[in-house]
């Protein structure tokens, strides 16, 4: 629990958050609403997938039972249990075979959907259900994984976690899974099975000082570290830079934790820590795109491709490099 009064460091500046001496300045507060976020990366396509969310397994088992055989028993084991069809050898084709292998394993399993594609039946998780299952042919069929990308694993997650999780939301991305966590919210995640997880902001993990933050349109007083260029580019929708306050405690950094309030400057010069080199003459740019080792809210030179945004109404008052400290002029509305 982060613990705050109204006291603030007053030494000269040189440290991310600082407001400099000497100069005017106006600030307000905000509620920290970061949310916890986890990237899920897909390590391996054609193969069934477990991301373990808040202790609760999500799978993207499929599995595909092919007929081999014509006109005579066919027999598949799911999850332990046999269906046999055409039991008495009766004229059948391999599909009206498939046909009846559906009916079997839907009445028998349901935590599973069954699906036809011709001589082949489709084994998929029912709606809601998250555990691994195993399929076996036994009698004249044939069983492997279903071929999918790795951006169809992917959706298929974030279908089972949406479905299946109230306090976090996930959204699907090309190349990753994308889970957000409601405010206040733990949120623990494991790559179980052919993935990997990155953790982008800790449950505990303080929102640094010297950082841009937006404000929150779905929580009025609250403030967030910037998602969007429009969190940006739009000075009505940007909160400040988070003040530096040695009165602020928390477990695991420097810094205002979840839920805390903390103190962020519209106006005046303040200090921040740099992601690349820059020069007086450059405008100010400001990270909402972050891989695991960049931080959201930070300062850079350029738009870093497309993942950084100009912040209207600020400058460089000095030039430095990466990893240096610059004092930053802001002037929001």
């Amino acid at each position: 629990m982060a613990i705050q009064t109204s006291m603030r460091n007053t030494i000269p500046g040189g440290v991310p958050g600082q407001i400099a001496e000497n100069n005017r300045f106006k600030t307000r507060n905000f509620t920290n609403s970061t949310p916890e976020i986890d990237e899920v990366a897909i390590t391996a396509a054609d193969l069934s997938t477990t991301v373990t969310l808040n202790s609760t397994a999500y799978n993207t088992d499929s599995k595909t039972i092919t007929i081999t055989a014509a006109d005579l028993a066919t027999t598949a084991t799911v999850n332990g249990t046999a269906y046999t069809v055409n039991a008495t050898a009766a004229t059948l084709t391999k599909t009206e075979i498939s046909a009846l292998l559906i009916i079997a394993i839907e009445a028998g399993e349901a935590t599973l959907d069954a699906s036809a594609d011709g001589e082949t039946v489709v084994v998929t998780q029912a709606s809601g259900s998250h555990a691994v299952f195993t399929v076996v042919g036994t009698t004249n069929c044939s069983v492997a994984e279903s071929t999918v990308t790795a951006a169809t694993i992917i959706s298929n997650l974030a279908t089972k976690i949406n479905a299946g999780e109230t306090t976090v939301t996930a959204t699907a991305n090309i190349t990753t899974l994308e889970l957000t966590s409601d405010v206040g919210e733990a949120m623990t995640t494991v790559g179980t099975t052919n993935c990997t997880v990155t953790e982008r902001t800790g449950a505990s993990e303080a929102l640094p000082f010297g950082l841009l933050v937006s404000i929150d349109d779905d929580f009025p007083g609250r403030a967030h570290l910037p998602t969007t260029a429009v969190d940006i580019t739009n000075a009505a929708s940007v909160a400040g830079i988070t003040v530096r306050n040695n009165c602020v405690e928390n477990e695991d950094s420097a810094g205002y934790a979840v839920l805390s309030e903390m103190e962020c400057l519209s106006q005046g010069v303040i200090y921040v820590l740099l992601e690349d080199a820059v020069v007086v003459s450059d405008s100010v740019y400001v990270r909402h795109t972050a891989s695991a080792t960049e931080q959201r809210g930070s300062f850079r030179s350029d738009a870093d491709t497309a993942d950084a945004s100009i912040l209207p109404g600020a400058r460089y008052l000095e030039a430095g490099a990466a990893g240096e400290v610059v004092p930053v002029e802001i002037n929001l509305p």
